[in-house]
């Protein structure tokens, strides 16, 4: 099973946002993924987003994703490796390559 992860804070983007970054992964690879989305507010996020709590720093805005690389995330949070999409990505082709990707 792959990672696949963004984030999503404050209110520049809404679930909307994520739950099409979603949808556009599922339909643009051929492996098996779970999505994550940290977040303050899982509100309206797709049943299969797996919403990861992201309280814990204190910094303004999209720094705020900075926080996926640090200690201390929720239990539920990604293990290992994992794919960053910024929410204002739209795929258009197959990404397995970048999933699968070693470095």
């Amino acid at each position: 099973m792959y990672n696949v992860a963004c984030v999503k804070w404050g209110t520049k983007f809404d679930a909307d946002y994520v739950n099409k970054l979603y949808a556009g992964v599922k339909r643009n690879t051929t492996l098996p993924f779970t999505f994550y989305c940290f977040t303050e507010n899982p509100e309206g996020l797709h049943r299969d987003i797996v919403p990861v709590e992201l309280s814990h720093l204190e910094v303004p805005g999209w720094w705020q994703k900075l926080a996926i690389f640090s200690n201390g995330l929720p239990e539920n949070a990604p293990k290992g490796r994992m794919l960053f999409i910024d929410l204002d990505t739209l795929i258009v082709g197959n990404i397995d390559h970048y999933i699968k990707q070693d470095n």
